[in-house]
């Protein structure tokens, strides 16, 4: 699920015009420069049913959008949003 969403996200134009390559899970590392997206994974679960696992994963995953500015945070939190969003697929 995460190689998936680090994807689809590098996958956005609106996204990558912003932040490059920069998309990171866990942390961004020290020295590269700003915007980018720090990805968490905040909860993940197997889906379970009364015979056991029904091989489906529930996760949450937390998107920290950084930047220099406010304004250039909130930008970029939008174009994750706009992509985000009713998302369906793989």
């Amino acid at each position: 699920m995460e190689e998936d969403l680090r994807a689809l996200l590098l996958g956005a134009p609106a996204i990558t015009e912003l932040v490059g390559p920069r998309v990171n899970f866990g942390r961004h590392p020290q020295g590269e420069p700003l915007p980018a997206l720090v990805l968490s994974t905040i909860s993940d679960r197997e889906g379970l049913t009364l015979s056991g696992p029904d091989g489906l994963q529930r996760a949450r995953v937390q998107i920290d959008c950084w930047a220099a500015s406010y304004g250039e945070a909130k930008r970029l939190s939008r174009a994750v949003r706009d992509l985000l969003h009713g998302h369906a697929g793989g």
